[in-house]
């Protein structure tokens, strides 16, 4: 009997992660992004909501962030991936290396960007006037839900080397990528959707 009283059943540490935040829990089947309400998110040291969409399963979440005008986040890691979406507002996002080098890229309306698996990052909004809007989509409820340890998410400091590109090709593809966007009017879509061997193949000299 008293083991049986230790059982624990129907638990979501998703959900109670989202609920010990202190920021809003948007839901609905549909939602606009533009117009929720987000409040202060100290993880973040920015504003933020959660968005869960009606049947969206236990795999994939959403949240929202805003930055306030010449403000950027705290240096932030975590063991679940993530992709943004930049809803309004300019800005660059910074990511540390396992060598303590760091990676800048700026970003605006529209714009669509993925971090590096628990990387340390820092977003920044780069106006002095008008905020910054970011919807991000992540698989953060799975893997919460799998592991049941926030800090293990959240403090892990586990580098992923394996995904990292060799320094001599990543330099040879911004190379390509830059002549041939001095060169081919298509360069938005070539240089996204090509191979590295692909571009180095190209006559872009």
């Amino acid at each position: 009997m008293a083991e049986a009283d230790t059982l624990k059943f129907l638990l979501d540490p998703y959900l109670d992660w989202t609920k010990s935040e202190g920021i809003p829990v948007h839901e609905g089947f549909g939602v606009d992004l533009f117009e929720l309400e987000t409040t202060p998110w100290s993880r973040f040291d920015a504003k933020g909501a959660f968005v869960h969409l009606t049947g969206r399963g236990d795999f994939v979440s959403c949240c929202l962030l805003d930055i306030a005008a010449g403000k950027k986040t705290r240096p932030i890691n975590h063991l679940y991936e993530c992709m943004f979406y930049v809803l309004e507002g300019q800005g660059s996002t910074t990511v540390e290396g396992p060598d303590g080098s760091s990676h800048s890229f700026e970003w605006g309306p529209k714009s669509l960007f993925a971090l590096p698996l628990n990387a340390p990052y820092r977003l920044f909004n780069g106006s002095g006037s008008e905020p910054v809007r970011l919807a991000s989509t992540n698989n953060a409820c799975m893997v919460l839900n799998l592991y049941h340890n926030v800090d293990f998410v959240f403090s892990n400091p586990e580098w992923f080397t394996e995904r990292e590109a060799e320094e001599s090709n990543q330099k040879s593809k911004i190379q390509s990528k830059d002549k041939l966007a001095a060169t081919n009017p298509l360069n938005d879509f070539m240089s996204d959707w090509l191979s590295d061997e692909e571009l180095m193949r190209l006559d872009i000299a």
